[in-house]
């Protein structure tokens, strides 16, 4: 009975682990594309300022 009790414990916690590691994977992903995304403005804005 015990045995089982741990086992499912187990298992709660790698998916949990697993949806842990999707949910960073995707907020990095998000916040890597808005800086990304940042920087391409910048240095739209830096070459309008040069070339001016």
């Amino acid at each position: 009975m015990v045995q089982i009790w741990k086992e499912r414990a187990n298992q709660r916690k790698k998916h949990r682990a697993i949806e842990i590691g999707v949910i960073i994977t995707i907020l990095t992903g998000a916040a890597l594309f808005a800086v990304s995304r940042q920087m391409k403005k910048g240095r739209g804005t830096d070459e309008s300022i040069c070339t001016s």
